[in-house]
């Protein structure tokens, strides 16, 4: 298999990112139903305050490790894309 040229790995760079991005919009519309949902539930269920913002803290938490490993993986690709 013949090696890629330097122009082609940038496109696949690019690529890797256009896909990492879509991962994280969807990692925090996911964040956003679920922060919908528990507003729905405070409202609806009478849950206190309290245990919706420590939900909303666990949620943001998990948004943020999803991402993170997002991160971690994009970096990693780019490095293999870019090793001659």
């Amino acid at each position: 298999m013949p090696q890629l040229s330097e122009e082609r790995r940038k496109e696949l760079i690019r690529y890797v990112h256009d896909l990492v991005e879509e991962g994280r919009v969807s990692v925090r519309n996911v964040r956003m139903d679920a922060n919908h949902q528990l507003k729905d539930l405070q409202t609806g269920e009478h849950i206190s305050e309290d245990k919706i913002r420590r939900a909303e803290n666990d949620i943001q938490t998990m948004t943020d490790r999803h991402i993170n490993e997002l991160k971690t993986v994009q970096e990693q690709k780019e490095k293999e894309i870019m090793k001659v």
